[in-house]
């Protein structure tokens, strides 16, 4: 008698029961099942199979193909399911399920059956590289661990492995939860009761005996809390079983020599978001969520799989937007989804305080205070910060620690960056963050000095956007965006001259960026003697055609006694002349600017006014003053940030623009890629409007539309609603040459709102031409339709509009 899960096999009565049911099975689908559970040490050949049931006679594979299929839909087993039977592709078949046929464990490994290894198959999502990966690694390495965070997924990665390892090998599989292991004392009776090894208390002696012969695949699940004793036990083991393997899962690596470590990342986000949706579908079938709702729930829980499915398995009890408040602000309210989760996956806080009561007491600490920096951080970043006031920072002893708690899965590292980054995972820093709150004192200090700190790397990068480091900074800001929110907030409660100081070091990057945080956050603090704040919410209005706005604010910057406000105020002031037509105004500014620059030495407010002076000059019909200008900027151009260098070769396109459009085409492409290759949005959405339509009137059509394609989805992704407008004003024109007269007479409809700045100078005579020949072209009541129907659209709806337009023509 052969029993396995809840099936017995009678050869003598040739019976397959079932809790004593007997379970109907063809004559020959029962030789099957008979013949694979006693070879099941190893994969039966198919030709073994039909030579063993059928004799000598000849049948085709379909036979046999047909009986494996009656075999398993008998024991609840399919082609997917491979629980009982499994296909080892190219090979044959194995039976892979545990069995029980009556005998006694004999103090070796060799005779027991195989330990179950987990539950039924879960289907693996987003991890085929790491599947493959592990095995690989198994095939060229006889210790192999998995390492990653709590809740990643090892356990279930290596089940997998471990199924398909034993399907297509005769090896057996032996697993090991240590995860219930209160003590390194009780590892070796762990192993001896998991491997079947008569061990008379579990002596060490006597376990590694038994297992010298083996030539099984160990598998050691959960090692982290107990990792030093494993180490010594596989170290050993590697030793004195030569065939034997060994594949660990831990947060952190054993530290052998012979080992060959792979790192399980949290899931990207389009294999995260598939996750957790199917759970949902799961806990709740039928359920609907909003891709924005999914998205904010994987990227605030950094994709980790178990906090995916805790919060799926919620979506039953808790609204969507619920939800996603809570994993915002709540992890510690996320519950797993099932009874059985062992105690240290319960709840997220369960999960990392197994991680963080493993470390000592200072590790511990740096965990908690390391919770201050709200993104990624670099060694000498946290080096300042949480240095004690009567030490220097040590940038090189805090990075060997950071790197320690790499290698626990408290931090990740990224190392593409120099220096390396390290960031701390959301659902680590929400149980983290609660010890330091318990410090009083000592968090009010760090965060302080977190804040003032900010301030400085802003201020650094500032100076850095101005010259050739351009990049750098961009990235440098760029990656501490989380952290200067951070600082803003401390400074509204209890610094407010850091706040107006932020401003300032924001300013340009924002600015040309075309990042609105800032200007909300000035437009929010700014009391009515904050020039500085005004004048950055000026620039972003500037931006969003609230030039009324934009113009009172910047006017008012102007007569502060602040340096940094008059600056921006003299930038903002002229822009916003230049796009009201008022030209000689606009060169005022400039040129007020250029000195402005040239006196201080900052070479970027020198060369933004020279920009203006030629921009005006050229819009006054005064070409010979624009390429003046144009000579004196390329003057400064090799001294200039990418940026400055971009403005100017846009500067000498648009110039050109309106007499020789061939001529203007070279500058505008370098205008473009240079500010693209340093992360700046602002050039790239004006020069691209004045390339699109330089394309149009020398005939090359499909490059404009490119062109445009382009500018809108930037317009529609940055909200810059002035720019905008110009950009669809030449648009227009080209769609009407295309004959498209009904999108046309619908975005000049939309062109003559409130809220969009409006026409002037050679912008406006073309406009008064293109409408002359959309009446001539079609019925008045027509083109008034279409002109009506446009003016009841926003402008993200005619940008839209545009949209579906331009990808009509292109087709």
């Amino acid at each position: 008698m052969v029993r396995f899960g809840d099936f017995e096999i009678d050869e003598a009565t040739r019976e397959l029961r079932r809790h004593d049911t007997i379970v109907h099975l063809e004559p020959q689908a029962f030789d099957v099942l008979v013949h694979l559970v006693r070879q099941r040490d190893r994969v039966v050949p198919k030709q073994e199979l039909l030579d063993s049931v059928w004799g000598h006679r000849f049948v085709s594979e379909s036979a046999l193909t047909t009986r494996i299929k009656e075999a398993r839909r008998a024991v609840g087993d399919d082609g997917t399911r491979q629980a009982v039977i499994a296909n080892v592709r190219g090979r044959g078949y194995r039976f892979i399920a545990p069995v029980d046929d009556g005998t006694e464990p004999t103090g070796t490994i060799g005779a027991t059956p195989d330990v179950t290894i987990g539950e039924a198959p879960v289907a693996l999502i987003g991890r085929d590289d790491d599947l493959h990966g592990v095995l690989d690694r198994l095939a060229s390495s006889r210790l192999v661990c998995v390492v990653g965070p709590g809740g990643v997924g090892k356990t279930v990665l290596v089940t997998e492995v471990a199924r398909q390892w034993r399907a297509g090998s005769d090896r057996a599989v032996r697993t090991v939860s240590l995860g219930d292991v209160a003590a390194p004392e009780a590892v070796v009776a762990a192993l001896a009761e998991a491997t079947g090894v008569m061990a008379g208390g579990g002596e060490r002696a006597r376990v590694l005996d038994a297992l010298a012969g083996r030539t099984d695949l160990l598998v050691l699940d959960n090692c982290e809390h107990v990792v030093d004793e494993i180490a010594g036990l596989v170290g050993e083991l590697l030793v004195r079983a030569p065939r034997l393997a060994v594949l660990a899962t831990s947060r952190e690596r054993l530290g052998l020599s012979a080992e060959l470590v792979w790192p399980l990342l949290p899931l990207g986000r389009d294999d995260a978001r598939r996750l957790f949706l199917e759970r949902a579908e799961a806990a709740l079938p039928g359920v609907q969520l909003p891709t924005t709702v999914a998205d904010g729930i994987v990227d605030a829980l950094d994709g980790l799989p178990l906090a995916l499915e805790m919060a799926a398995g919620q979506i039953s009890t808790t609204g969507a937007s619920d939800l996603e408040a809570t994993v915002r602000q709540r992890t510690d309210l996320l519950r797993a989804p099932g009874r059985a989760a062992p105690a240290r996956h319960r709840t997220l806080d369960a999960l990392v305080r197994w991680s963080l009561d493993l470390l000592d007491a200072p590790d511990r600490t740096l965990v908690a205070e390391l919770t201050v920096f709200t993104g990624p951080t670099t060694a000498a970043d946290a080096a300042q910060v949480l240095r004690r006031d009567s030490d220097p920072p040590d940038e090189l002893a805090l990075g060997v620690e950071l790197g320690a708690l790499c290698g626990r899965s408290l931090l990740a590292p990224d190392t593409s960056t120099t220096p390396t980054r390290y960031r701390m995972p959301e659902v680590v820093r929400a149980v983290a963050s609660k010890e330091l709150v318990s410090t009083g004192a000592r968090r009010a200090v760090l965060v302080a000095r977190h804040a003032h700190h900010q301030l400085e790397v802003a201020q650094a990068a500032d100076d850095a956007l101005r010259g050739p480091d351009e990049r750098a900074a961009h990235d440098r800001l760029t990656e501490s965006i989380p952290d200067l929110r951070a600082a803003h907030r401390w400074g509204c409660e209890h610094a407010p001259e850091l706040v107006t100081d932020l401003a300032a070091a924001l300013h340009l990057f924002a600015y040309s960026r075309l990042w609105g945080e800032p200007a909300s956050w000035a437009r929010s603090t700014s009391g009515p003697t904050d020039a500085v704040q005004a004048a950055v919410a000026a620039a972003d209005a500037a931006h969003r055609s609230r030039l009324g706005e934009a113009s009172e604010l910047a006017l008012a910057a102007l007569q502060s006694d602040d340096p940094r406000a008059r600056a921006i105020g003299l930038e903002v002031a002229a822009d916003v002349s230049l796009y009201r037509g008022e030209l000689e105004a606009s060169a005022a500014h400039a040129e007020h600017l250029r000195r402005l620059g040239e006196s201080s030495g900052d070479l970027h407010l020198e060369v933004i006014g020279l920009i203006n002076l030629a921009l005006s000059a050229a819009y006054r019909g005064q070409l010979d003053e624009a390429t003046a200008v144009v000579a004196e900027m390329e003057r400064l151009e090799a001294q200039a940030a990418p940026s400055d260098r971009a403005w100017c070769r846009y500067a000498a396109g648009e110039v050109t623009s309106g007499v020789d459009p061939a001529a203007a085409v070279g500058p505008l492409r370098d205008a473009i890629a240079g500010a693209e290759s340093v992360g700046n949005r602002l050039v790239p959405c004006v020069a691209r409007t004045t390339l699109a339509t330089a394309y149009a009137s020398l005939g090359q059509t499909h490059d404009a539309l490119d062109e445009y394609a382009t500018g809108v989805g930037e317009a529609i992704d940055y909200g810059n609603s002035t720019h905008a407008a110009t950009l669809l004003r030449n648009l227009v024109g080209l769609l009407v040459d295309l004959g498209d007269i009904p999108t046309a007479a619908t975005l000049m409809g939309a062109l003559g709102g409130s809220d969009v700045k409006s026409s002037y100078g050679e912008e406006a005579r073309r406009m008064a031409d293109i409408r002359e020949t959309l009446v001539a072209s079609r019925s008045t009541g027509e083109v008034d339709r279409w002109l009506a129907e446009g003016a009841g659209l926003r402008l993200d709806e005619a940008l839209r509009t545009a949209h579906a337009a331009i990808d009509e023509q292109r087709s």
